[in-house]
């Protein structure tokens, strides 16, 4: 049997189905025990700073992908699967891309401003969308009795924009290192925590997105 036998295809599609389901629950958990810190902020017992539209932009962005992506898959009726297809995309792309700014701006921080890194992430993060708005091409269609099928994608940008993604973390990540780990050996406390505190996030979010 081969991978694009129809059994396969069906196998695949069901369990990415499943898996959709289980990471859109997963997410939603997080999302409302949250909660709590959204509404502080937008009630003012927060104070807002400006990368807070950042972080907001993404989490929004990728719950609405995941409801869109669970849409697509569970959705009994014809819709218009170009457009849904579409806004998934550019959600789930943007919210990804998002995050790895959010990481970028702690790294900067971490640096005290050094204008080598910020020119440095800031041209990566320029080529980083450039890459998503090129990979956003693509083709999708109602099927009757399978639902929305993605016809036609630019599967080589996919690949770059993926490859990209990683080695943008990657290069984030050494920074805030570079600069963490001494920090972290020469100094006691309640800031060595923090540090460490700093560093494990980064290294969490890193190997998360790479898995």
């Amino acid at each position: 049997m081969g991978w694009k036998s129809h059994e396969e295809i069906e196998k695949d599609s069901l369990i990415f189905m499943k898996l959709n389901h289980a990471l859109l629950g997963l997410y939603a958990w997080e999302f409302i025990v949250s909660l709590d810190f959204d509404w502080a902020v937008l009630t003012g017992k927060k104070k807002f700073r400006w990368p807070l539209i950042i972080y907001f932009a993404g989490r929004y962005l990728l719950l609405f992908a995941m409801i869109g992506i669970t849409l697509t898959l569970d959705t009994p009726s014809e819709i218009n699967c170009q457009a849904l297809c579409a806004f998934n995309q550019l959600a789930g792309d943007a919210a990804v891309r998002l995050a790895s700014i959010n990481l970028a701006l702690r790294t900067i921080a971490i640096w005290l401003h050094n204008k080598r890194v910020i020119v440095l992430l800031v041209l990566m993060v320029v080529w980083h969308w450039s890459l998503m708005l090129r990979g956003m091409l693509l083709t999708a269609i109602w099927v009757p009795g399978v639902g929305c099928q993605i016809t036609n994608s630019n599967t080589t940008i996919l690949a770059v924009m993926f490859i990209y993604s990683m080695c943008f973390d990657f290069v984030v990540m050494c920074l805030s290192a570079y600069k963490l780990v001494p920090a972290q050996r020469g100094t006691k406390g309640t800031h060595t925590k923090f540090i460490g505190m700093l560093f494990t996030d980064g290294l969490i979010y890193f190997l998360t997105a790479y898995v």
